[in-house]
This record gives C-alpha cells, sequence and structure tokens, in this order.
C-alpha cells in the first residue's frame, strides 16, 4: 500500500534521504583526519657509507618525527649519493625533523626473463615462490633500517644547506 504524501513515514523517509545527501556530498572534499595538503619542500640530498665506501642501491627514508607529516625518500647510486623525495622525483623534504632509515638488500639470483641465459656457467635456483623480504639478504646492518634502534637524524630547513652523509658502521 503506497504511503500518502503527507504521512509521517514519507515525511521522515525524505528526511533521513536528504540529511543523507547533504552529509556526504559535504564529505566529499574533507581529507581524512589527521591527512594534509601538500606542504613545501626544500632541497635535501643524502649520501651513504658503510665501512668507508660509497653504497650504491641503498634506499633512504627519512621518517618524520611528527605525526601526519609527509617524510622524503630516495636511492642511491654509484656514488652512494641520492636526492630526496616527497612528491615529485628530487622534489626534496620539508622541513622537521627525522629520523633516518637506510637499507639494502639483496634477492637471490633468479633466471633471466624468457628462462634463457648465454652464460653457461648460471645454475637456476631450485624452485621456490619469488623471493620475500625475509628471503633477501640484507647487505647493511639492520639497526639502520630498525626505528627502534636506529641513531640515524637529519633536520630540514628552509635555508638549508639540507645534505647529509651517513657513515654507517657495523
Amino acid at each position: 500500500m503506497p504511503l500518502a504524501s503527507g504521512s509521517s513515514m514519507g515525511r521522515l523517509t525524505a528526511a533521513f534521504c536528504g540529511a543523507f545527501l547533504l552529509a556526504a556530498a559535504g564529505c566529499a572534499g574533507e581529507k581524512p583526519q589527521g591527512a594534509s595538503a601538500k606542504v613545501p619542500v626544500y632541497p635535501a640530498s643524502a649520501k651513504v657509507n658503510y665501512k668507508g665506501k660509497a653504497v650504491e642501491g641503498a634506499i633512504v627514508r627519512l621518517l618524520n618525527t611528527e605525526p601526519f607529516k609527509p617524510g622524503a625518500t630516495g636511492r642511491t647510486d654509484a656514488q652512494g649519493a641520492c636526492k630526496l623525495m616527497t612528491y615529485d622525483a628530487d622534489d626534496g623534504a620539508p622541513e622537521g625533523n627525522y629520523m633516518v632509515l637506510i637499507t639494502k638488500a639483496t634477492a637471490p639470483p633468479t633466471a633471466p626473463k624468457g628462462g634463457a641465459t648465454e652464460d653457461s656457467s648460471y645454475v637456476p635456483p631450485p624452485e621456490t615462490p619469488a623471493p620475500t623480504a625475509t628471503q633477501q639478504k640484507p647487505e647493511l646492518p639492520e639497526k639502520y633500517n630498525n626505528p627502534a634502534r636506529t641513531t640515524l637524524k637529519a633536520v630540514v630547513t628552509k635555508e638549508g644547506p639540507n645534505d647529509y652523509t651517513f657513515e654507517l658502521t657495523d
């Protein structure tokens, strides 16, 4: 039996639908609590040495010590150097205090794409699933990739220079 347009149930349903649509429209542009818009970034770079030698392929991560603030990351080149990025390649890092994590891991060897190789000395690994983080061999002491153990810090300022050298040891 259809509801009359003037019935209390019809008005209640219409009011509920209207309130829901207004709430949905009002929330559509909002960010989750704690999220922030892009913040200014400043040029920043890092250099990583382990036992006095440049580390190629290390991942450098700056974790902001303030909650909900962005950090920065970079991958070192053959000289152990990298430019840090937050939003776009080499754009830098926001102003702030950071805990620094550095890691580099080597995955077990795998067969070349297509399964063929011209190197007759290649011996395929035993049939196993793709390497996981636990199967990768860390090349740097794990304390540098552990937020509870790292002693590495960085402070990024507007004025700069924000160039950091991390001398890693065992």
